[in-house]
């Protein structure tokens, strides 16, 4: 509580001490002045705030985006042995326990990794001919 006051105490007298010396350049016109460098920074000061705060939802959008798309990668059908098949989020570094949608039976899935073999397929012409 104590540190927003002080913040804000501090913003209110760097304002006014800014204001102030505008004013006293133009000694003329010092209220005029003082009233209009006021003005321009508190309105300055919103708009640049409103700027951040777009450009901090925007990363905050991207980033959530980018974790739903990480998490709906994970996710595949699986059968229970009841038969029915629903779509579970798999896990690799922790044991996958589930509850069946049909049967109410809580089933464990374990992800098995299968290897294949990278081949460049051949094609033949007409006439039996490699192109």
């Amino acid at each position: 509580m104590r540190s927003s006051f002080v913040k804000i105490l501090y913003s209110i007298i760097l304002t006014a001490s800014i204001s102030t010396l505008v004013g006293l350049i133009f000694k003329s016109n010092f209220w005029y002045a003082f009233s209009l460098t006021t003005i321009l920074q508190v309105t300055g000061f919103s708009i640049l705030n409103q700027i951040y705060s777009n450009r901090l939802m925007q990363s905050l959008e991207a980033v959530r985006a980018d974790q739903v798309r990480e998490q709906n990668r994970n996710y595949t059908s699986v059968e229970c042995p009841c038969g029915h098949i629903q779509s579970v989020d798999i896990r690799f570094d922790i044991k996958t326990v589930y509850v069946c949608d049909k049967c109410n039976n809580q089933v464990s899935c374990q992800p098995s990794v299968k290897t294949f073999l990278v081949t460049s397929p051949i094609y033949f012409g007409k006439d039996n001919e490699e192109h």
